[in-house]
């Protein structure tokens, strides 16, 4: 059973993560419509992180 303050708790969790996801999409949001984010960067990205992950797995 969950006390009322641990209730309170987990609403302003809730309150917290949902403000700085808003946060998240806006800032996205200005990144496309300047041009600094697109899907082929994204795209680049995946690509070096799956290289450098292959990288640090043979060099163990």
């Amino acid at each position: 059973m969950q006390t009322r303050c641990g209730k309170q708790l987990d609403e302003l969790r809730e309150v917290v993560c949902l403000f700085f996801a808003c946060k998240v999409d806006k800032g996205m949001d200005r990144l496309w419509d300047s041009g600094e984010w697109s899907l082929e960067r994204m795209g680049q990205i995946l690509k070096e992180d799956v290289h450098a992950s292959r990288r640090h797995k043979y060099a163990e």
